[in-house]
């Protein structure tokens, strides 16, 4: 394979991962069959590997492995909470849109790949870093073994002197 359709794979399981995280449905032609037209949480089970960490912009949250990043999404409120939070009083159960602002852009040297984003969300602004390993046993090719989240400082607009 080559490393252009390498990094396009991985450019487009990036925007899934995103996706999915959203609790939206993942539909991409690419995929087989089985993994097309599913909730984000059960294409997580396929798409993160079982040593997988995340590392959230938010401190408040401790990194977490699989299981606890799809548990998050899909069974607890926390995220919905989180949203509340960063949004303030004056729409308690509306949850930001995300927006990815820069990238996705993928490198692979295999069988390692990384994807790096600028994502938007509630206000603020995120930089993503996700590595991924080619696994010829995942039906997707690759599985998200790191993604590192790191919050922007906020920038104060310049006042005239």
């Amino acid at each position: 394979m080559s490393t252009a359709q390498g990094e396009s794979e991985l450019v487009e399981l990036s925007k899934s991962l995103f996706a999915a995280e959203d609790e939206q449905t993942i539909a991409h032609p690419k995929y087989p069959k089985a993994l097309q037209q599913i909730r984000g949480d059960l294409f997580l089970w396929e798409a993160l590997a079982d040593d997988f960490v995340l590392v959230r912009g938010n401190r408040e949250f401790l990194p977490q492995d699989k299981r606890a990043m799809i548990s998050h999404i899909r069974y607890t409120e926390e995220l919905k909470d989180y949203h509340k939070l960063a949004k303030g009083p004056q729409s308690p159960n509306a949850v930001p849109k995300r927006s990815i602002d820069e990238g996705p852009e993928a490198k692979v040297t295999e069988p390692f790949g990384v994807v790096t984003s600028v994502v938007s969300l509630a206000g603020d602004t995120f930089d993503n870093l996700q590595v991924f390993r080619r696994v010829a046993e995942s039906v997707i090719g690759w599985q998200c073994v790191y993604w590192r989240v790191v919050k922007r400082p906020e920038t104060k607009p310049e006042t005239a002197p």
